[in-house]
């Protein structure tokens, strides 16, 4: 899953990364979900979807939150920024990449730190071919045969 969005502009990773992160992903033979909670949100994840191959990414059915917590439930992985959304993927113990950009991790303190990663924070943006490694590197270390999700 690629948890996208946030309630700040300041939070966001840049449209290009995402792009590039959803490349990388793709080429490891995942499937990608987007969420959404805005109109700002939908139309960020269609012109991602819209750039990936036809049928490798879809638009998460909006939902209220403990539709997005089964969706999360079901992720091999969920790459996101500082937001709700990879909070709640935090607590539901899922393999978590997050992205800072504005904001730092000092205050994101998973349960068990085996399952995330945090790159970037205060004005230090993560490349996307960091964060491709770091993804790839969560997969490995938790694979999970039954589900190729992100």
């Amino acid at each position: 899953m690629l948890a996208h969005g946030a309630s700040k502009p300041e939070k966001l990773w840049p449209q290009d990364h995402w792009r590039a992160l959803g490349e990388c992903l793709l080429g490891r033979g995942l499937r990608l979900v987007l969420p959404w909670g805005s109109e700002d949100e939908k139309a960020r994840a269609q012109a991602l979807i819209a750039a990936w191959p036809p049928g490798a990414a879809s638009l998460a059915a909006r939902g209220g939150l403990t539709d997005m917590a089964w969706l999360l439930a079901g992720a091999s992985l969920v790459v996101g920024v500082d937001s709700g959304f990879s909070h709640l993927a935090a607590a539901l113990a899922r393999p978590l990449l997050m992205l800072f950009t504005s904001t730092g991790p000092e205050l994101f303190s998973p349960e068990l730190s085996s399952l995330s990663v945090t790159l970037g924070g205060h004005g230090q943006v993560p490349s996307a071919a960091l964060a491709c490694d770091a993804a790839l590197g969560l997969l490995r270390a938790h694979a999970d045969p039954q589900t190729q999700t992100a």
